[in-house]
């Protein structure tokens, strides 16, 4: 089993037409392939733990790039350790099979295995240094450590020319100024180490039965290359062009001659399967940027990867219709004749095989059958390999280890953590329990969209829509991002508001991004919860379904409300057959069914869905109504069967409110935990800003005062930025947001600002100056600085008006959505009592001026001689001040709305 992280078909597609991935050509032709679906949120560690396990991360455990070691505190890496349940080589060790292991993800320190155990720390190297020997425990046995490692092709050993495979004009390259060559070469040198250690194993060991290596380099090179690929971007030179576009081509090729002289080391006959974690996005997919949030380089990760799987025993020319990383382990047992477990989400691929043959009866679980896992786990992580693979993943951009003051990089990592598994979840259809590990997340960092965006889809599906639009407010203040329009679309398609979310759509009929796929099939969902049955049909006719399962029961649905009924019968009984565990597939069968009066294949159908998803309440309304039509005696042990079809609706409605219910009571004793610990943290928050070594307390006490226009977005603060400014007081501030409609003097921001909480002493810039700090940012507010507060306040129906005609503001004719006032009132109180309590408190250094938005329009004389008296540090100029205000600017009044 060969790992290519990364690799995808879109990229090796072309290749293979020219004829450059022979290898990979003769598997696909000599056996099964398939675009294989990952699995959010497309992160290596979690993704090729599954892999090996066909379980989700909730299950085996590796939730990211690193963990908190519960014994220290302290952050170390993701290790064999943090792996809950047991992989296939541990499944086949026990079987008593040969079986070897190179480079896994999170394999360190190496397992024992009846084989070969290498981890990925084997090949890992100090940068800028000639040769690292390679920590101890990352080989098993231990005696093949000295035998493997002088196959490590350390970056000194390699030749030099062999980057002019990859970088024909090399010698234009200055080798000083640009390290990009460099960095490929230690890229190159960790590829051949894992490569050579597992062609070594195979020539001394023929009669191995099972060989697993995994190779990092095509990911590494599509994040370090990728931008300079065809076609050319707008922002790269000609010159980095034409040394760098052929640089992800090459790789590929690099890999395919690898896997040619893996198999030639191989006995004759060997089966060998290719995957990979996911795709990556090239050509015009590509984003724009990588967000600047932890892990945020995954941005560039595509949905489906890459899968091949040939030999003895498999079908040649087989296409596997839908598949994702969760059936490669069953996969693989069903390959060597073992059973699958139950609790493997998954599925083995049958229909790959040539012969059918039984499959073995499941059993419930391998943890349950032979030795523990912890009978293969080896010692633990030693300092030296986690300091080396903490410091590769932070200079990949997946880890930040940058913690401040109030947020370490152990809180950071929790965070982070908490929210990879609640998207794992979520994703996997688990949304009651992803619902706590979001919320955690998000109650940290309430300000970020990272955190806000899946809990407010979470909120969504579980019926929780009030909590999902007031999750959703964060969106208001990034209007204008790319993805905006589609997010708020779909968020308002699952709160019930299609016309809403149709209008969001067309905001972008003018760019290209109304032309992408993903923005046509949400097009065709809303279209069709709008009943425009004829409009959606002809849009998906433009989308290609292929194995898109989704996209075809919109086809499906589209058709039975247009009441071309055969066509949409063809259509699922087709759907059906190639996918017989598809529940909704049935259901929409049984509905079509009974529209054409055939009621006993009507019931058949909605006791397939019912038998597929036994909670399926819709299916079980459909299968009485049958068989109220066809006179079957009902069940007489399911009083369910017995009561009416219109009170078991009415009960429906009743036990989805009430769950709604529960979920909001344990929500809220959740955020009240939560609340009360910060609160704990923060009073002992004076001992570690008195032990803070860049500046002490009573440094920051003596620093010049900082003026702070804080309040809730769109309640006056860039027009108390601009008074203030005027009136002499110098502007922390930058040119990152220009000016535009809705604050045509400008929004008087400072980019740094948004990572207060993250780090809270960038607040030190600003002593002597006035910043604006959002409302949500001000409890990350560093002690100890002398802070001068001017608070806006407006009517929170004013703000919420406005908020809703800024994003709405293309979308001519229709009528703004309105925030929810309730708690935008809420959030409010709470900031501003907050505040309060410290401006209070004993020995404060923090005062606080609250000023109202209308008094700045209606009296900018008075206000300015207010404002002037309270910032009188800096002896600022009211006149000055006042003469800023233009009162025709206040176009959103509570008098009219």
């Amino acid at each position: 089993m060969v790992g290519w992280d990364g690799a995808d078909w879109q990229m090796a597609k072309p290749l293979l037409s020219a004829g450059k991935m022979p290898q990979l050509a003769e598997l696909c032709s000599g056996g099964a392939r398939a675009a294989i679906e990952s699995l959010p949120p497309y992160l290596s560690p979690m993704l090729w733990n599954t892999i090996a396990t066909g379980k989700h991360p909730a299950e085996h455990g590796v939730l990211g790039f690193t963990e908190i070691d519960p014994s220290t505190g302290e952050l170390r890496p993701c290790s064999s350790h943090s792996r809950k349940v047991k992989a296939l080589w541990n499944i086949l060790s026990q079987k008593g099979l040969r079986t070897h292991v190179f480079g896994w993800f999170a394999s360190h320190p190496a397992e024992r295995l009846n084989g070969v155990c290498v981890a990925e720390t084997f090949a890992k190297f100090s940068p800028g240094t000639a040769a690292t020997p390679p920590p101890a425990g990352s080989v098993h046995p231990p005696e093949m450590m000295e035998l493997l490692a002088d196959l490590r092709a350390t970056p000194g050993k390699l030749d030099p020319n062999i980057l002019r495979f990859f970088l024909p004009l090399l010698d234009e390259i200055d080798l000083k100024k640009d390290p990009r060559p460099k960095r490929l070469l230690e890229r190159l040198a960790e590829l051949y180490t894992l490569h050579n250690a597992s062609v070594a194993t195979l020539r001394d060991d023929p009669a191995f039965n099972f060989l697993a290596v995994y190779y990092h380099f095509l990911d590494w090179i599509c994040h370090d290359f990728i931008e300079f690929a065809p076609p050319r971007r707008p922002e790269i030179s000609e010159e980095d062009y034409a040394r760098y576009s052929g640089v992800v081509a090459r790789a590929y090729e690099l890999q395919d001659l690898l896997l040619r002289d893996l198999l030639a080391a191989a006995p004759a006959g060997t089966a060998c399967m290719v995957v990979s974690d996911h795709g990556f996005l090239s050509g015009a997919e590509r984003p724009a940027f990588t967000p600047q949030v932890p892990a945020g380089i995954a941005a560039w990760h595509r949905r489906h990867g890459l899968f091949a799987f040939a030999g003895p025993g498999i079908r040649a020319g087989s296409q596997v219709p839908a598949t994702n990383l969760l059936d490669v382990a069953p996969t693989v047992l069903r390959y060597f004749g073992l059973p699958q477990g139950q609790d493997m989400s998954g599925r083995a691929l049958d229909e790959i095989f040539a012969e059918h043959v039984e499959a073995p009866a499941p059993i419930a679980s391998w943890e349950q059958e032979g030795p523990p896992l912890s009978n293969f786990q080896s010692e633990a992580f030693s300092d030296t390999a986690a300091a080396a693979l903490l410091r590769q993943f932070e200079d990949l951009g997946y880890v930040d280890r940058t913690g401040e003051a109030f947020e370490s990089a152990e809180v950071l990592t929790q965070r982070e953590n908490a929210w990879n598994l609640g998207q794992s979840l979520f994703h996997a259809g688990r949304a009651a329990e992803a619902l706590p590990h979001l919320e955690r997340a998000y109650f940290e960092c309430p300000e970020v969209p990272h955190y806000a965006l899946p809990l407010a889809q979470c909120q969504a599906r579980l019926g929780l829509h009030q909590e999902s639009q007031t999750t959703a407010q964060t969106l208001l203040d990034y209007a204008g991002e790319p993805r905006l329009n589609r997010v708020l679309a779909e968020l308002n398609l699952q709160w019930g508001r299609a016309a809403e979310a149709l209008l969001w759509l067309e905001a972008d009929s003018s760019t290209e991004r109304a032309a992408d796929e993903q923005m046509r099939e949400l097009r065709a969902r809303v279209l069709l919860r709008l009943e425009r049955w004829e409009e959606a049909e002809a849009l998906l006719r433009t989308l290609d379904a292929g194995d898109n399962r989704q996209l075809l029961l919109c086809r499906a649905r589209a058709l039975m409300g247009m009441q071309e009924l055969k066509t949409a019968h063809n259509l699922l009984q087709a759907l059906v057959e190639r996918w017989p565990s598809e529940a909704m597939g049935w259901f929409l069968l049984g509905q079509v069914r009974h529209q054409r009066t055939q009621h006993e294949d009507a019931k058949a159908a909605f006791t397939r869905a019912l038998e597929l998803k036994p909670d399926f309440t819709n299916a079980r309304l459909g299968w009485i109504r049958q068989s109220l039509k066809t006179g079957a005696t009902l069940k007489l042990d399911d009083e369910a069967y017995h009561a009416p079809v219109e009170s078991l609706s009415d009960q429906m409605d009743r036990e989805i409110e009430e769950r709604c219910e529960s979920l909001r009571t344990q929500s809220a004793a959740r955020f009240e935990g939560w609340r009360k610990a910060r609160e704990q943290q923060r009073d002992q928050a004076s001992l570690v800003t008195m032990l803070e070594p860049r500046r002490s307390q009573q440094e920051r006490s003596n620093a010049a005062p900082i003026a702070v226009v804080s309040g809730l977005p769109r309640s006056g603060t860039s027009l108390m930025m601009q008074m203030l400014t005027a009136g002499g007081i110098p502007g922390q501030v930058d040119a990152q947001r220009e000016a535009d409609m809705h604050n045509p003097q400008g929004y008087y921001e400072w980019e740094p600002i948004k990572t207060l909480q993250k780090q809270p002493r960038v607040i030190g810039e600003a002593c002597g100056k006035v910043v604006k700090v959002v409302s949500l940012q001000l409890p990350h507010l560093l002690r100890g600085y002398p802070y001068r507060v001017v608070w806006m306040d407006r009517p929170v129906k004013e703000i919420a008006h406005s908020q809703s005609r800024m994003l709405a503001a293309e979308r001519e004719g229709a009528k703004p959505s309105t925030a929810s006032e309730a708690q935008l009132q809420q959030h409010r109180n709470q900031i501003l009592g907050n505040l309060r309590a410290w401006a209070q408190s004993r020995n404060s250094n923090l005062q606080l001026l609250e000023v109202a938005y209308a008094d700045c329009i209606q009296d900018p004389a008075g206000t300015a001689q207010r404002i002037a008296a309270f910032l009188h540090e800096w002896k600022i100029d009211p006149k000055a001040m006042a003469a800023t205000v233009k009162p025709d600017l206040y176009r959103v009044r509570s008098q009219a709305l």
